[in-house]
């Protein structure tokens, strides 16, 4: 109906002024109270939070990679942080709790320390805010019942026995990187010494030891590992920070029969020493796979109300022979198309 500009409008069209304001006032109230009502969901961002213990590695990327592609399938967004530096504890501890006080709909934490994350994980539990965990576990006297999603530490040892095996069947073996702090760490090791087992020939005869609690072990200069023991033939690292300094006594020792070297933990950094014969074999953890499903099965859990659990990612072993395969090579670089 055409109304002109400058006429008073039919009687049937007229509304009073007062009628409108009751109507608009009505609705402001109920728009208010529903917000009101519903406050605490509304100011609640649909973003799940991934911690890990650095943000700058490309071990830390891959599980990135696979915790986003879990998001991305639920429609929620994905906020990731980590240190700067390994091993900063206290950092992750303040992105745990800023995260807990933005009231984010969960936490997927790859714990840096095995006890110093209790207190905050425990604050975060208490805010409704769920935690799953990535790659390790917290201390058993936490007395949480946490779910995490883990790497077969037992398969990683022995796959990385077997392989030490295989380049030097007897002799003395060091282990570099042991850290007492990372409850997988502690796993791994004790996978590894069980395994070694199997060949009397070999002996472990010293640890090294990185991370936190460094005092407690061999400590100093870990040339002086090789002076003690001039006879070492092999040397396993179960972390990265225990690759860089085992690499680093590799070119320390000089002349001689070369030691061989099996180390745990992927990265960029380890294929151009795989490529010339440094390092004989790296067991590659599918930290892309942890990632997903800790996520995926957190996002499940509070879409559904699904109970979570603890599930266990097998690691696999790369060598030189191998590396070029695609499945080798996705599982060293899951991120490149990640987001498709």
């Amino acid at each position: 109906m055409h109304v002109t500009a400058g006429l008073p409008l039919p009687m049937h069209l007229r509304v009073s002024h007062k009628w409108l304001a009751a109507v608009f006032s009505l609705c402001i109230g109920t728009l208010m109270g529903a917000g009101l009502s519903g406050c605490s969901s509304a100011q609640r961002p649909r973003q799940l939070a991934l911690i890990t213990p650095m943000a700058t590695s490309e071990l830390w990327k891959s599980m990135h990679a696979g915790a986003y592609r879990a998001t991305q399938q639920h429609g929620v967004r994905l906020y990731w942080n980590g240190p700067t530096e390994d091993g900063d504890v206290e950092r992750q501890i303040e992105i745990l709790e800023h995260e807990a006080e933005q009231r984010v709909l969960g936490v997927v934490l790859a714990p840096t320390h095995a006890s110093a994350l209790i207190s905050a994980v425990a604050e975060a539990r208490r805010a409704n805010i769920p935690v799953v965990l990535a790659g390790t576990r917290l201390a058993s006297s936490a007395g949480m019942d946490l779910p995490a999603v883990l790497n077969d530490e037992t398969k990683t040892g022995e796959l990385a026995a077997k392989a030490l095996a295989a380049q030097v069947p007897a002799g003395e073996v060091a282990i570099v990187g042991v850290d007492p702090s990372n409850s997988s760490n502690r796993e791994r090791v004790h996978a590894f010494e069980q395994a070694i087992g199997r060949w009397p020939s070999m002996r472990v005869v010293e640890k090294f030891y990185t991370g936190p609690n460094a005092s407690t072990g061999a400590e100093g200069d870990p040339v002086l590992l090789l002076t003690r023991h001039p006879g070492l033939r092999a040397i396993f690292s179960p972390s990265l920070a225990g690759t860089r300094v085992a690499y680093s006594m590799l070119h320390s020792r000089g002349g001689g029969e070369r030691l061989r070297l099996v180390v745990c933990e992927q990265d960029a950094e380890l294929f151009e020493p795989l490529r010339h014969g440094e390092i004989d074999a790296v067991i590659a953890i599918d930290v892309f796979q942890i990632g997903y499903r800790a996520a995926n099965q957190l996002l499940q859990h509070l879409a559904t109300g699904a109970p979570t659990h603890d599930e266990v990612v097998e690691p696999i072993l790369i060598t030189w022979d191998n590396v070029r395969d695609p499945a080798v090579q996705h599982r060293l670089r899951p991120y490149s198309g990640y987001d498709k």
